[in-house]
C-alpha cells in the first residue's frame, strides 16, 4: 500500500510540473512574443431576435490574443467566435472558439500542432478537474481562452450590479 501512496504522490508532482511548465510557456509567449501586426477580436452584438435585451449569460469567456483581451457572455444557444491575427509575413492566425450551455472549446485553429483543439471542452462542471482548469491555450498563436461563472466575472470586472 505504501507504493500506491508513493505512486499517487509522483503523479501529483508530475502534474504540478506540467501545469507549471505550461503557465511559464504562456507567460514567456505573452511577454516576449509580440510578432503580430494586428489582432482582431470580434465584438459581441446582441442577437437579432432580442434587440431589446440580451439573454442572461450562463458564464463568461475571456479571450486573450497577444495583448488584446475581450470578454464574451456565454448564452444557452451555442455560437462561434473567430479570432484573427495578421502577421508581418502576410499570413493570418485563426482560432475559432465555440461557446454555449454545453461548454467552451476550440473548434478550429490553423496552427500546426492542433494542441488547443485537442484540449477538449471546458464546462462549469469540469473546470476544476481539467489539467488546465478553466483554460484552453494555443501556444503557437498566443491565444488563451478562460471560462468564468457570472459571479467570478462580476468580481473580476469590478461591476457591482448597480447602474
Amino acid at each position: 500500500m505504501r507504493e500506491d501512496g508513493r505512486m499517487k504522490q509522483l503523479l501529483r508532482n508530475r502534474n504540478l510540473w506540467v501545469i507549471g511548465g505550461i503557465v511559464l510557456a504562456v507567460l514567456l509567449l505573452l511577454v516576449f512574443g509580440r510578432g503580430s501586426l494586428r489582432t482582431e477580436l470580434p465584438r459581441v452584438m446582441p442577437p437579432v431576435e432580442s434587440a431589446t435585451a440580451e439573454p442572461e449569460a450562463v458564464a463568461y469567456v475571456l479571450v486573450t490574443a497577444g495583448e488584446e483581451k475581450q470578454t464574451y457572455p456565454v448564452w444557452e444557444t451555442a455560437r462561434a467566435v473567430t479570432v484573427r491575427q495578421a502577421q508581418s509575413d502576410g499570413t493570418e492566425w485563426e482560432n475559432e472558439i465555440t461557446m454555449g450551455a454545453e461548454g467552451v472549446w476550440m473548434s478550429h485553429a490553423n496552427c500546426d500542432n492542433q494542441d488547443c483543439v485537442g484540449q477538449g471542452r471546458i464546462t462549469l462542471e469540469n473546470r476544476e478537474t481539467r489539467i488546465l482548469t478553466n483554460m484552453i491555450i494555443c501556444l503557437p498563436h498566443k491565444v488563451v481562452v478562460e471560462l468564468y461563472t457570472p459571479e467570478e466575472y462580476q468580481a473580476m470586472s469590478g461591476a457591482n450590479g448597480h447602474e
